[in-house]
């Protein structure tokens, strides 16, 4: 029987992409980044092939193209290929990846308007060994998110951040989670080193390193 990985991914209501350039009124209507909710990345990774799909979002009405970019480690993304606005088939965009990275693969799309402001949507993510059955950092370095990969049917249910030399600095009760990826908010606490211990439905891990910058 052949394994299918399918992960369905993140919108990005809420947040904007660091490094990008709002919209202009013409692409949104409003520079108001959440009103990309539409926008969903899918990833589907079988025998060492990803094949990744979106759908525009309906309340863009002056995109250029689209962008797909792929990184290992949430931080440096490099070019995968691009797709003109007009490319969609059936309303969909849709391309094979047949190189993938042997641990984790992050995939995100930079949507550009015609006079090249351009955002990005939240990564789809997947892990080809498995380590995906264990609670981990997705990046070791985190500027205002940390990004916590969960396994399946796990959902963290409190966790606690601490100093190098064990100090708690925060507690957290409240997390964004979709599918495998939990969202922390990082962004108070100062930069150095520090540990995180979370406690799942399931059990409670380790303590994961991390340097916020």
């Amino acid at each position: 029987m052949k394994k299918v990985l399918l992960i369905t991914v993140f919108t990005i209501a809420g947040s904007k992409a660091l490094h990008s350039q709002p919209f202009t009124n013409n692409l949104l209507g409003t520079t108001t980044v959440s009103r990309l909710v539409d926008i969903q990345l899918q990833a589907t990774c079988l025998q060492g092939t990803a094949n990744i799909s979106w759908k525009p979002a309906k309340t863009m009405v002056s995109v250029s193209r689209y962008e797909l970019q792929k990184s290992s480690d949430g931080i440096t993304y490099s070019y995968v290929t691009a797709l003109p606005a007009t490319a969609a088939i059936n309303h969909q965009f849709a391309y094979t990846d047949k190189y993938l990275f042997e641990t984790w693969n992050m995939y995100r799309v930079k949507i550009v308007d015609h006079q090249g402001n351009y955002i990005y949507t939240a990564p789809a993510i997947f892990n080809r060994t498995q380590a995906a059955k264990n609670i981990s950092i997705l990046s070791a370095i985190a500027h205002t998110e940390l990004l916590l990969w969960l396994p399946a049917n796990s959902t963290a249910v409190q966790a606690t951040i601490k100093d190098a030399a064990g100090r708690p600095v925060m507690h957290i009760n409240q997390f964004n989670q979709t599918t495998h990826v939990t969202r922390i908010n990082v962004a108070t606490i100062k930069a150095g080193i520090y540990s995180l211990c979370v406690q799942t439905n399931t059990g409670q891990s380790p303590p994961l390193k991390f340097a916020k910058k």
